[in-house]
């Protein structure tokens, strides 16, 4: 039986999350399978950008209200003192380099200094409206999604693997923890190090950017209430142009067991490949359903594919002393 407080951080986050399911076209399937790797378009490439829009603007509007509220930037300040200690930037300074950050963000959707790539993902894996929307096909992800989304290889900065929210409200809640709290500690002992020989005014603006990009990522995750039954969550990986945000790429120390790239693959309309094996380039899926109409020979191909090439049925403790002596 593993003992979950000696258990290693990356198998302490993945229990945070449920089973997770893609749908994807019969077309596409062989695709995905032959890459080993989920598409992640540019949120600039969207058809529809005004949900991303609308996410920059309500926690615009929040960060407004707390760069002018004492109390809200007391709460700020308590997060930053949480993770820095004694190292304590100028809040206000930081909340008005955000804020201005942010806006530049609104208003250059085509030419981001922060480009996010989105997967989208969803916990029901039997809708027919999402099959005949998205596709016949459904992946089914074990626990491994969780732990390769936050090891993103460069020159991709940082991800994020969290669930839609469909009331301004709820997501307006968030935006504070999302924007100053961060929960690995690896993360920020890698940030303390940069910050500590820089003046005041560079580790305010350090700590800005870091958190622009994490509002950034979780700015995709609102959407319109119609859409609530998809129950989706959204993969999001960051590329961002501030020169304090490299210093942090791949932060989280990698273990050396999960085989992952040293470069992340984009195709050639510049969507990220985010690649989906571990493990002697095992894939990370649980099982492949095809819808009966319109698949062919389809269903009978995964079967054998996955057969050959699909990581073996283990469970999260199987492989946590693995993981354990690897980091």
């Amino acid at each position: 039986m593993t003992n979950l407080s000696q258990e290693p951080w990356p198998l302490k986050m993945a229990r945070n999350y449920p089973a997770l399911y893609h749908y994807t076209h019969t077309e596409s399937l062989k695709e995905l399978l032959k890459s080993k790797s989920l598409l992640a378009r540019p949120i600039g490439d969207f058809s529809d950008t005004d949900e991303y829009i609308h996410g920059l603007k309500l926690i615009q509007g929040e960060l407004t209200k707390t760069w002018k509220n004492e109390n809200n930037r007391t709460r700020v300040e308590h997060l930053l003192r949480s993770l820095y200690g004694t190292i304590q930037p100028d809040v206000q300074q930081v909340l008005g380099q955000v804020l201005e950050n942010i806006t530049y963000e609104i208003n250059n959707i085509k030419s981001p200094k922060v480009k996010i790539f989105v997967s989208c993902l969803t916990v029901d894996p039997e809708s027919e409206k999402m099959r005949k929307e998205y596709g016949d096909c459904v992946i089914s992800f074990n626990f491994m999604l969780p732990i390769l989304a936050y090891y993103p290889p460069p020159p991709i900065t940082s991800s994020m693997l969290s669930r839609v929210s469909y009331d301004d409200q709820e997501f307006v809640a968030g935006v504070l923890d999302q924007g100053f709290y961060y929960e690995h500690s690896e993360n920020v002992r890698r940030q303390l190090s940069i910050l500590s020989p820089l003046s005041s005014n560079a580790r305010s603006e350090a700590i800005a950017n870091w958190v622009t990009e994490r509002l950034c990522l979780f700015a995709p995750n609102i959407k319109k209430p119609k859409f609530k039954k998809e129950k989706e969550w959204r993969l999001k990986s960051a590329i961002s142009l501030y020169s304090s945000n490299r210093d942090l790429a791949r932060s989280p120390h990698c273990p050396s067991f999960f085989d992952l790239p040293e470069t992340a693959r984009f195709d050639e309309n510049g969507r990220y490949l985010q690649r989906l094996t571990f493990c002697e380039d095992k894939f990370i899926s649980r099982g492949i359903s095809c819808a009966a109409r319109n698949t062919g020979d389809l269903a009978a191909w995964v079967q054998q594919w996955q057969s050959q090439e699909s990581l073996p049925r283990v469970d999260i403790n199987a492989i946590s002393s693995r993981i354990a002596m690897s980091l």
